[in-house]
């Protein structure tokens, strides 16, 4: 052991103790992360900002915290240093600022107080208290409160992933979102969180979220000791876009009180891959509770599950869209959970409960209308098909015998779409279906295909997708593909696989639209045939 001076233009007035502190230099490893302690620069008189552009890497920013910074703006923080002490409180009415913005790697925070503003910024304003855009981190003994968002943010951002990082200590009251949030944003930026470990976190109130998520693409992490009341969940899985996976997730010793969940997961198709929950125990819950939910999920593995207190539903664990989940020692109120007391939706398979395995049963389909087989729409064991013959089943789609066409086309006719000539820009046409009534399961995923060509090369090309309408207003959109000059002579087969509504409550669908889009322009008036047009309605 050894000390250092201070630099020039600090202040050696103060606590003795925190004096002292300021001028050890020391050295903290964890795993792979270390954090070196350099000088010591003291905040004078709030001015966090000018102590954070005097401080080089491996130096150490003390505050005093009994001193609370008032601020409106952000601090940010792009050196590898360490920040103690600091005690700070967002102004009344600012938004879309965090309190502090962590962009450089292997920055060490600890002992950090922070009070957002709830109450005074509207939820559009919302913004997390502390955001890393960094790996190497370590944090450790924070207290937030009062913010409308998260207390800590750890989320990937703009081609940056980040990789490695501990949290420990951390606790939120009164907030909006969660205390710590892991966030890869993959869809957005193709950034994941990996190898990042959280522990010993509390959540006393959150209105909308709780004490962990794990959401959006990420690898690798831990999360052990979690405490949350009055809040909706213990810890969340979560994705919001489809091709955003969490994968080898451990998630160990979570209490919860007065919540609706203990474990949730709201993700979208094969999301989740290699889930462990350990030691998981919940009570005094609230009306519709679920304690454990598993959605979107492969390889979940439940172990040491206890829930106490009554349920107005009476279901301990739901399952949707599960494969290969394995429970072991799952009870509510010291007796062993039973079949009935799991909810499972059509699309699970492959369940183990106390050792005995299970397939729950899949529910038949419904059968289409009259309207809709008179249209040439018939069932299928997992969807339906329309083969563009009998009653037209599109507006503005005619049925036409395929000479045209030689190869490709299915049966006698073929649906026909025509677009204008034009000259002043790319034009969509747009066919929709007559008024249909398919009941779905609006968590399943969905599969579109179509046979589709040209009449002549010399149209040019074109491209096309298929919108599925629901009854809720809810809706369902393929990319688009592209539709080439060569297709005048064999119809293209183009497919879109797992797709997803986007809100999850629609319980039927009302409308099926395709549409095609010219690419270029000028463009003479051009022909779009069509035939086959199937939908799967299983994942």
């Amino acid at each position: 052991m050894h000390y250092t001076r201070c630099k020039s233009g600090i202040d050696p007035r103060g606590h003795s103790a925190l004096f002292l502190l300021s001028t050890l230099l020391c050295f903290f490893v964890f795993g792979n992360t270390s954090v070196c302690l350099g000088e010591v620069i003291k905040v004078i008189d709030g001015d966090l900002n000018s102590a954070l552009q005097k401080a080089a890497t491996g130096d150490t920013v003390q505050c005093d915290p009994s001193f609370q910074i008032f601020t409106g703006r952000e601090f940010v923080i792009d050196k590898s240093i360490s920040l103690v002490g600091l005690n700070a409180k967002l102004k009344d009415g600012v938004g879309k600022t965090e309190i502090l913005l962590v962009t450089a790697d292997n920055v060490h925070l600890a002992d950090i107080q922070v009070t957002g503003n709830i109450g005074t910024i509207t939820e559009k304003q919302r913004t997390s208290l502390i955001k890393f855009e960094a790996e190497g981190f370590v944090v450790e003994r924070v207290v937030g409160k009062d913010c409308l968002k998260d207390v800590i943010c750890i989320q990937g951002s703009k081609g940056k992933s980040i990789k490695g990082g501990l949290v420990q200590d951390v606790s939120g009251t009164n907030i909006g979102r969660d205390v710590v949030s892991i966030a890869g944003r993959y869809v957005l930026y193709k950034t994941l969180v990996s190898d990042v470990t959280v522990r010993r976190v509390k959540c006393f109130g959150s209105v909308n979220r709780g004490a962990v998520e794990v959401s959006d693409g990420t690898r690798n992490i831990t999360v052990d000791d979690v405490y949350a009341e009055d809040s909706q969940y213990g810890v969340d899985i979560q994705t919001h876009k489809v091709g955003e996976t969490n994968e080898n997730i451990t998630i160990s010793n979570v209490v919860v009180k007065n919540c609706d969940h203990a474990i949730r997961m709201a993700t979208k198709a094969n999301s989740n891959k290699n889930l462990v929950f350990k030691n998981i125990r919940g009570t005094d819950w609230r009306e519709e509770s679920i304690p454990v939910q598993v959605n979107n999920a492969t390889g979940v593995v439940l172990q040491d599950v206890e829930i106490s207190g009554s349920l107005a539903g009476g279901v301990v664990m739901e399952v949707t869209e599960g494969k290969n989940v394995t429970a072991d020692s799952f009870t509510h109120n010291s007796k062993p959970v039973g079949e009935d007391q799991i909810r499972f939706n059509d699309y699970v398979s492959d369940v183990v409960l106390a050792g005995k395995a299970f397939r729950p049963k899949r529910k038949p389909r419904p059968e289409l209308t009259d309207e809709m087989l008179a249209a040439g729409a018939t069932a299928e064991p997992d969807g339906f098909r329309v083969a563009f013959e009998g009653e037209p089943f599109f507006a503005k789609v005619s049925h036409v015998n395929a000479p045209v066409i030689p190869n490709g086309s299915v049966g006698a006719e073929v649906g026909q779409a025509a677009f204008d000539a034009t000259t002043t820009g790319p034009s969509v046409v747009t066919v929709s279906s007559n008024q249909i009534s398919v009941p779905i399961d609006s968590r399943a995923s969905f599969g579109v295909s179509l046979l589709a060509g040209l009449k002549s090369p010399r149209q040019g090309n074109c491209r096309v997708r298929v919108r599925l309408l629901c009854d809720n207003e809810d809706s369902c959109t393929t990319s688009w593909l592209p539709l080439g000059s060569k297709t005048h002579e064999a119809m293209q087969k183009l497919s879109w696989e797992d797709l997803r509504l986007r809100e999850g409550a629609a319980s039927m669908i009302k409308e099926l639209r395709i549409q095609f889009a010219q690419n270029a322009f000028p463009q003479p008036a051009q022909d779009v045939y069509v035939d086959e047009l199937k939908t799967t309605l299983d994942p």
